[in-house]
């Protein structure tokens, strides 16, 4: 590990680390907290409508990417487009279901960057 004021000697720095973080006896509760934030994030995708028939359109939007870093976006396991974050962290998408084949039924949308993978469900039919 190193920083702007020198470097810092891991095996000693993590285990002191560790250390103080069991002594505060409150790592559980950001843990959780943590872990609630993420999942949440995880979810964040919003499809308008969810539900369309296989002529309409859904509009995919979503956030919490890093900011200008590609993001793929599959539906039923199939690569659909790369997208790019805007400068919020944010992605757009038209899902046309008849341009796309996808059928009567429910598909997993996927959308996967760097460090997250976010998903949701768009109904068609």
């Amino acid at each position: 590990v190193a920083s702007g004021w020198g470097t810092v000697f891991a095996p000693r720095f993590v285990p002191a680390l560790v250390a103080a973080t069991q002594a505060s006896h409150n790592e559980a509760s950001y843990r959780h907290q943590a872990r609630a934030q993420f999942v949440a994030l995880e979810h964040a995708v919003r499809l308008t409508p969810g539900h369309v028939g296989s002529d309409g359109k859904s509009y995919l939007l979503t956030a919490g990417f890093l900011p200008h870093y590609p993001v793929v976006l599959s539906i039923g396991g199939h690569r659909v487009a790369r997208l790019t974050a805007n400068s919020l962290g944010a992605v757009t998408y038209m899902i046309v279901p008849a341009r796309l084949g996808l059928g009567r039924g429910a598909h997993q949308v996927r959308l996967q960057s760097m460090l997250i993978t976010k998903s949701a469900v768009l109904k068609v039919g």
